[in-house]
């Protein structure tokens, strides 16, 4: 019987990647995003994930068409630059709402199925930015981190179930995503905003390419035992392990120098 995998963010960048895996896999594809996903073969459903009855309807969809789901992949993300004295209330609500509560809506709709069926693999893309902050965008870099703990608390609730979690951390990658951030035009003449602004598109746009960091999920989504949280790319996890033995004020410093902060 071929597994059931739904995507959530699946009609552009990493999302439309791993759903090609999984059509090229041979998985019955589900995607759900504010846009249609043109690939034929993907049942696509168009919601938003911040509308509450409108993405319980289109999860409910996937649910009593197949009965059941075998992998959750949630790509959908959204990102913003600004100061924190000039950050608008909704921008930021808009960004939890979209990065870290549309995911925690989907699983209290199907881990519950996932119970029932005996197993499950879920999978959300998170960010080397919830490990090593990323100056003017901590409010993502904040729902990103958000996201890696919720993961670590949920193994320890659900394996017993057989329902493994994985928080895929891609770093800079190639794609669209950069020239989707929303970026406070007031803040443009303050220098460590606008050079921390550009270098941070300059490393995406040198980052991995979509294709890879799927390439990442897929095999993930094949291990027996998944990681919680794991890095794509020999560059990031180099990041990431520094991360993890130099002191935090060293990793503050680096992140300084980075971005060209004074």
């Amino acid at each position: 019987m071929n597994k059931v995998a739904l995507v959530i963010g699946g009609s552009s960048g990493i999302g439309l990647s791993t759903v090609r895996n999984l059509i090229n896999e041979n998985y019955i594809v589900y995607n759900i995003s504010r846009r249609k996903c043109f690939i034929k073969e993907v049942h696509s459903l168009q919601a938003d994930v911040i509308k509450n009855e409108e993405f319980e309807d289109a999860l409910n969809t996937v649910i009593n068409e197949q009965g059941r789901i075998d992998f959750l992949i949630y790509c959908a993300g959204w990102s913003m630059a600004s100061r924190i004295d000039q950050v608008k209330e909704e921008d930021y609500k808009y960004l939890f709402e979209v990065n870290f509560f549309g995911f925690l809506k989907s699983l209290t709709l199907v881990v519950p199925l996932m119970k029932k069926q005996n197993g499950g693999r879920i999978i959300v893309v998170s960010s080397m930015g919830g490990v090593v902050p990323i100056p003017f965008d901590g409010y993502y870099s904040a729902s990103k981190s958000a996201l890696n703990i919720l993961v670590k608390a949920l193994n320890i609730e659900l394996n017993k179930d057989e329902i493994y979690l994985t928080s895929v951390m891609p770093g800079g990658t190639r794609n669209h995503f950069t020239y989707k951030r929303k970026v406070y035009k007031n803040n443009s003449n303050n220098s460590d905003f606008y050079n921390a602004v550009v270098k941070l598109a300059k490393i995406e746009q040198k980052g991995r390419s979509n294709e890879q960091v799927a390439n990442t999920i897929m095999k993930v989504l094949k291990r027996k035992y998944p990681p919680i949280l794991t890095v794509s790319g020999l560059s990031n996890k180099l990041y990431y392990l520094m991360s993890k033995i130099l002191p935090l004020g060293m990793v503050i410093l680096f992140v300084k120098l980075k971005y060209n902060i004074k």
